[in-house]
């Protein structure tokens, strides 16, 4: 789930102009909402069309592990049993150990596109 927190604060009523310096300073907490973004059926239906055609699908995203695991499992990418790879561990990784890693996991966290060398590498 993402979680939104919604606070506000009170202001002069005189106060023509928002800024920068006058919303600096303590807030009242109204609430949090948590939400979620299941993933579009048709999703679902594109990768039972790429595993009928002998694709291997993986699930690369910025998201928190937790969050991509449960989404990996919503899309049958992931189980019970499955761990997501993050970026920070890819990084520790060189290209042998990253080469076999990438063969057993099917979703990928926290991973942040770079630019290296004029190339896009995760």
């Amino acid at each position: 789930m993402r979680v939104l927190a919604m606070a506000y604060r009170e202001v002069p009523e005189t106060m023509e102009e928002l800024n920068e310096n006058n919303v600096r300073g303590s807030y009242i907490l109204a609430g949090i909402q948590g939400m979620i973004d299941p993933p579009r059926p048709e999703v679902i239906d594109a990768i039972k069309g790429c595993r009928q055609a002998g694709i291997r699908v993986v699930m690369i995203t910025g998201d928190h592990p937790t969050t991509a695991m449960a989404i990996g499992k919503m899309l049958s990418l992931s189980h019970d049993t499955s761990k997501a790879l993050t970026g920070s561990e890819i990084e520790g990784m060189d290209d042998v150990q990253l080469s076999a890693k990438v063969r057993e996991v099917s979703v990928f966290a926290r991973v942040a596109p770079i630019i290296n060398s004029g190339s896009w590498i995760n």
